[in-house]
């Protein structure tokens, strides 16, 4: 009995493996930033196959912003501005001061482009991505595909809402010219 051989297949290459490199992402480090009213962590997630995700949290852990960077195309979202996409653009820079930093590679800079519309594609390949990540939990991935599903904004938000999530939790005493009025005539 011989073996039946399965029909040749067509030699065609895979440029886009999404479920790839969705699956080589691992969690690179994570930065604290101090602003004047709080502090924010970014937590960097990154592929050897040329993608990477870049997440910011407030103190109440809320995700305010949010970018993937896969293949060149940019993929943003933060909670001012809502939603946009992108691509990379390197430019070369000319009469560089510094040659050193030119022969180790450091000549150029990237810049990101961003399109008058957010992408479809783009954002469809982004959420796909976010899906076969494997270093985040399921609430993250969840979180992240809504913002780039609904892009939700300050902007769009019902105040009570905005307070709810992003208010402080415990406001400190009133200071200042509310504290001495309040005291004067509410002995």
């Amino acid at each position: 009995m011989t073996a039946r051989k399965s029909p040749a297949k067509p030699n065609t290459p895979n440029y886009l493996n999404i479920k790839d490199i969705g699956s080589s992402v691992k969690e690179m480090g994570s930065d604290m930033v101090k602003t004047t009213h709080q502090n924010v962590v970014s937590h960097w997630y990154h592929s050897d196959m040329d993608a990477d995700l870049i997440v910011w949290r407030d103190e109440k852990q809320n995700i305010i912003k949010q970018q993937v960077n896969l293949l060149g195309q940019v993929i943003e979202w933060n909670i001012v501005d809502g939603l946009r996409t992108g691509f990379v653009v390197e430019t070369e820079q000319k009469d560089s001061p510094n040659k050193e930093k030119e022969q180790a590679g450091f000549a150029g800079v990237n810049e990101v482009k961003f399109d008058r519309t957010p992408a479809a594609a783009s954002v469809t390949q982004a959420i796909e991505l976010i899906h076969f990540l494997k270093c985040i939990s399921e609430s993250d991935k969840d979180a992240l595909s809504y913002n780039l599903k609904n892009a939700p904004k300050i902007a769009s938000m019902e105040p009570g809402e905005f307070l709810k999530k992003f208010g402080r939790d415990h406001p400190g005493p009133i200071k200042g010219f509310w504290q001495k009025i309040i005291r004067r005539f509410f002995r």
